[in-house]
């Protein structure tokens, strides 16, 4: 290994070195982390540098090159539940939800603080939804819940890491903001979901079981060889590697490759950080476009959703120490939206991610929903 290019998160980085690591971070952002050769390419940086930094150096210092899966493409459609669960039933709501979380197709759950409000990110099959949309309305007759509210997305996006606001000399966010307006510009937006259902109903991208569990694995840990992944999900590796580039990248199984900075081997954990979801009502479209530029601008928005119904959402990771200056950046570039603009503090310990569900995946039926015993194994929680 070429030494002069192995670069450490510390001190006593150059100017050169943090050039060097910034470009092959965006390069992972454009290009994934599975092809080493591309990012070496595209880089400069030779391949085993690149696959070290990829694969240990940039984990180990809580850095973690992730996925976004297309889910629209492999039928399944996001959506946003709000429950708020009854006071009988508010104590074993949290162990209820994680525990049933791949029957209820949930990618994310939270709680808000100081409440028994409770937010969901679905991703529910689309042929399966209005029995789905049963299940939840019956919890509410069934007085589980006092209140609840849905919400289709039309699309959603992860907002690409601000590599320009980051120390890699301290491994932390460190910067004045007066720099946070620069290089800054509005996202596009992705492909409307509700554009992907027919396609998806036809069956021209149908997944098959081995796909799905290949977008699990890359879930899980995005800088896996395709040798671990085909030994992880016992298939042989020529198999792995032919539905990996035929099916995974040729039909956009992957919407974006994305770099995260909370977690395992980072300062910004449970203790450090801030969980915030924003929700824009009703606003027009010159609102709305305002206050995405601010969120696409701050540092710590993590994903944005834009709801078929005209809300828009932005669920962020906020280390606090810098909680403060990032609300009052969001509140001078919101002014006159204080009515529409909400904010709702996420309770990180009662919060939890999920990957796809495949054990809800059938190989002769595909994605599958069992409203009867799903309302039967959840309701047993509050007995």
């Amino acid at each position: 290994m070429a030494s002069e290019w192995v670069i450490i998160l510390g001190e006593d980085m150059d100017e050169k070195e943090i050039t060097r690591m910034t470009v092959l971070i965006e390069a992972m952002m454009n290009f994934g982390v599975e092809n080493i050769s591309v990012l070496a390419r595209s880089t400069g940086i030779p391949k085993e540098t690149v696959r070290y930094k990829v694969r240990t150096q940039f984990p180990r210092h809580g850095l973690n090159p992730q996925v976004s899966i297309n889910c629209e493409k492999i039928g399944l459609s996001r959506k946003i539940v709000t429950l708020t669960f009854s006071k009988r039933c508010a104590n074993r709501a949290s162990t209820a939800l994680e525990q049933m979380s791949k029957h209820l197709y949930a990618t994310y759950l939270g709680k808000t603080q100081g409440s028994r409000i409770y937010t969901l990110m679905l991703t529910v099959p689309f042929n399966v939804w209005k029995e789905y949309g049963d299940f939840i309305m019956a919890l509410s007759e069934k007085g589980i819940v006092e209140s609840l509210d849905f919400k289709d997305i039309s699309w959603y996006r992860h907002v690409p890491l601000r590599t320009d606001l980051y120390d890699f000399r301290k491994g932390e966010w460190a910067f004045e903001w007066s720099k946070v307006n620069e290089f800054a510009r509005l996202l596009p937006t992705p492909t409307p979901s509700h554009l992907y259902e027919s396609m998806t109903l036809s069956a021209v991208e149908k997944p098959d079981h081995i796909d799905l569990a290949i977008l699990s694995e890359i879930q899980k840990n995005a800088t896996l060889p395709i040798t671990k992944i085909a030994s992880n999900i016992g298939v042989k590796e020529d198999v792995a590697s032919y539905h990996y580039t035929e099916h995974v990248k040729k039909r956009g199984l992957i919407s974006q490759y994305i770099m995260g900075w909370v977690g395992a081997g980072s300062k910004y954990n449970n203790e450090t950080v801030t969980q915030m979801l924003f929700t824009l009502h009703e606003a027009d479209e010159e609102e709305a476009a305002r206050v995405r530029l601010t969120f696409n601008k701050i540092p710590f928005s993590w994903m944005e959703l834009f709801g078929k119904n005209g809300n828009y959402h932005v669920f962020a990771s906020i280390p606090t120490s810098h909680f403060n200056s990032t609300m009052h950046y969001i509140d001078i570039n919101t002014m006159c939206l204080e009515d529409n603009l909400e904010a709702n503090i996420m309770d990180p310990y009662w919060s939890a991610g999920f990957p796809l569900p495949l054990e809800m995946f059938d190989k002769k039926k595909g994605w599958v929903f069992n409203k009867a015993r799903v309302l039967s194994d959840f309701e047993s929680f509050f007995r």
